[in-house]
């Protein structure tokens, strides 16, 4: 069976041509209709996503406001993206994880014990900048 009959096996049967990313389903005023690159393709949607959640989260992450707030909650970032990405909780979760890996972020339980070795995050997680991040980085 051909790719479109898998993807109407699925019942993914839709073609989206936005990027993979947290603002994928708002519209840019100032980029014209039809002009966003054909980069979402589903051989490789998932790895394009969590590339994207991974380069795109931090800067929520990082805020100096938050950071001196203790920190953001999966719930919150989940909430504040919601209404401009396809991306599920599990998704979210899979690149902070992916951030915790890389050295980049450090995940607490909400009652405040570091996930070391968790491969996802609940609701009440709290997400930090780690102590001690790459001086490469790209997200200093």
């Amino acid at each position: 069976m051909g790719r479109v009959g898998q993807d109407w096996q699925l019942t993914n049967h839709f073609i989206h041509h936005g990027r993979a990313s947290t603002q994928m389903l708002c519209h840019d005023p100032g980029r014209p209709i039809g002009q966003l690159p054909p980069d979402f393709l589903f051989d490789d949607a998932s790895a394009r996503s969590k590339s994207a959640l991974m380069a795109e989260l931090p800067h929520r992450i990082f805020d100096k406001h938050r950071v001196a707030d203790g920190g953001v909650t999966v719930g919150t970032l989940f909430t504040e993206i919601c209404d401009t990405t396809p991306a599920t909780v599990a998704r979210v979760s899979d690149a902070l994880i992916g951030l915790r890996a890389a050295k980049e972020v450090q995940i607490y339980t909400s009652d405040g014990k570091e996930r070391l070795r968790s491969l996802d995050c609940d609701w009440g997680d709290v997400i930090l900048p780690a102590v001690q991040r790459s001086m490469f980085s790209p997200y200093t």
